[in-house]
C-alpha cells in the first residue's frame, strides 16, 4: 500500500495537471470565440458574394460554358480531414465515422478518397 508521502505526491500531480488542463481549456475557448468573431465579420461579405453569383448565373451562355450544365454524378470525392495530434477528444473517431457511412452510400467503387492527417491515412 501506498504510504503518506506517495499519496500526497500523486494530489499535488494531479492539481499541477488540473492547472494545466483549465489553463488549455481558457486558450482554446478564446480561440474558438476569436473564430467565430472571424465567421460573424465575413457573413456580410459571403452573402452579398453569393447574391451577386446568383444574379449572374441566368445571364452565363451556357454553350460557352458546359461546366455549368447539369449533369449525373458519376463519382465522389471525399476529402477526409483528421488531426495529427492528440487531444483532439472524438474529433478524429467522429470525422471517419462520417466518411465511411458516406463511402457506404455512394459505394466504393464510386468514391475517391482523399485523406489529410495521420488517423485519416494510417
Amino acid at each position: 500500500m501506498a504510504n503518506l508521502k506517495d499519496i500526497r505526491d500523486r494530489i499535488k500531480s494531479v492539481k499541477s495537471i488540473e492547472q494545466v488542463t483549465n489553463a488549455m481549456k481558457m486558450v482554446a475557448a478564446a480561440k474558438m470565440r476569436r473564430a467565430q468573431e472571424n465567421m460573424e465579420k465575413a457573413r456580410p461579405y459571403s452573402s452579398r458574394l453569393a447574391e451577386m453569383l446568383e444574379s449572374l448565373i441566368p445571364e452565363i451562355d451556357r454553350s460557352l460554358m458546359p461546366e455549368l450544365n447539369v449533369r449525373p454524378v458519376e463519382r465522389t470525392m471525399f476529402m477526409v480531414i483528421t488531426a495529427d495530434r492528440g487531444m483532439a477528444g472524438a474529433f478524429n473517431h467522429n470525422v471517419l465515422r462520417e466518411a465511411h457511412q458516406g463511402i457506404d452510400a455512394v459505394g466504393k467503387e464510386n468514391a475517391d478518397i482523399y485523406c489529410i492527417g495521420k488517423k485519416a491515412c494510417g
